[in-house]
Formats: C-alpha cells, structure tokens, sequence
C-alpha cells in the first residue's frame, strides 16, 4: 500500500512538472527591441518619440509639442540585420561590414547584441506652424544601446554627427 501511494505521488509530480514546464513555454513572450515605443531625450534637450506603430516625432525642445519638430516613419534594426542593411541598402555611405564589425569590436560595451541601424523617414518638418520639408528625406543613424544605463548612443550617418539619448518620461 506505502509504494503504491509513492508510486501515485511520483506520477503526480512528474505530470505537475511536465504541466508546468508546457505552460512556461506557451506564455514565453518573444523579446522586442529595447528601442522602439519610448520616448528618448538628447543632450541637446530634444525629445525623440519611437512610437510602436513605426511613427516617430522629434521635438526640438522639450516642453514645445505644436511646433519645431520633425515627423514621419522610422525603421529598426539590430545585430546583423542592421550590419546588412548598412552594408547592401545604405551603399553610397561605403561603410563595409568589415568596417562595422571593427567598430563593433573596438567600443567598450560594444557587441552586435546592442548594435542598432535606426531609419528616420522624415515626411514633414514642422517651423512655426508650417511644414519646411520641400521633400520627404531619409535619415539613417547607428550605434549601441546599452540597457543597464538605458542610454542610446547614435551617430548621424549623413553628418556623422553623436547624438546621446537616455530613455524620457514625463
């Protein structure tokens, strides 16, 4: 009778594990970026909104939302994937992969797990109430986002021009 009652609870155990183990690997949500649906404040005080939906705006200054901003879609990449686009889509920057992955290698707290191409496809710029764009403009940065301090550090591509950003809440 005492083994055929361990012997149940044995079984009972193992179904309880198995169960478990199932329901952890049902709910297991899929990681995304640590990037997009924040909003990033620059050194310079500009605001950079990431929206979920693939929109961004960029205010000028921070406490201003009705004017002197940019607005317009935005593109993410990251890891290799950013390498790649760099590499095949934005060719007429002539940044090899070679020349990433040595970057890469050489910023402390650089890896290509926090490596980011980020695409801001500026549709209007808004300058006292009116739009300035003549026509719609693409602009491409890249860098490392490093989580532990929640800091973006991206450089223009066109300009090469540093923009430091850490994550913004009102």
């Amino acid at each position: 009778m005492g083994k055929r009652i361990i012997g149940i609870m044995f079984i009972c155990m193992a179904l309880f594990v198995i169960a478990g183990c199932g329901t952890k690997e049902n709910n297991s949500v899929q990681k995304i970026d640590e990037i997009s649906g924040y909003s990033w404040k620059a050194t310079d005080g500009s605001i950079l909104y990431l929206e979920t939906d693939g929109t961004f705006k960029w205010y000028r200054y921070e406490k201003i939302r009705n004017d002197s901003y940019y607005e317009g879609t935005y593109s993410l990449y990251n890891g290799k994937k950013a390498v790649d686009y760099i590499t095949e889509e934005l060719k007429e920057y002539n940044v090899t992969s070679k020349m990433q992955m040595d970057m890469i290698e050489s910023v402390e707290g650089g890896s290509l797990e926090n490596y980011y191409c980020l695409i801001l496809n500026n549709d209007k710029c808004i300058v006292e109430g009116k739009n300035t764009l003549r026509e719609k403009s693409v602009v491409p940065y890249y860098g490392f986002y490093y989580a532990e301090d929640e800091f973006l550090d991206l450089v223009n591509l066109i300009t090469e021009t540093y923009f430091q950003f850490t994550k913004y809440t009102e």
